[in-house]
């Protein structure tokens, strides 16, 4: 199992690309597998190189990265906050 997200780094900018379809993520809090729910309608459009992309939502990817509480997410969660 897994999210189903492939990290990549550009420019020194890290960037996941993933398909959520059927995703499921470890909470470690809970300890248990949980679906990832994504609103893919509460995005952020941004621009990256010229082009316009959604983002997840600040306020989601603190809640994904809380909820997976891996090494590399609290240092994600450190640096967004």
């Amino acid at each position: 199992m897994g999210s189903g997200i492939c990290p990549f780094i550009y420019c020194g900018i890290k960037i996941e690309v993933g398909n959520p379809n059927g995703a499921k993520i470890f909470d470690q809090k809970n300890e248990k597998w949980t679906s990832l729910e994504l609103d893919f309608l509460a995005t952020e459009s941004k621009s990256l190189l010229g082009t316009e992309i959604p983002l997840m939502n600040r306020f989601a990817l603190i809640e994904y990265k809380t909820k997976l509480g891996r090494p590399v997410d609290l240092l994600d969660l450190a640096a967004i906050k």
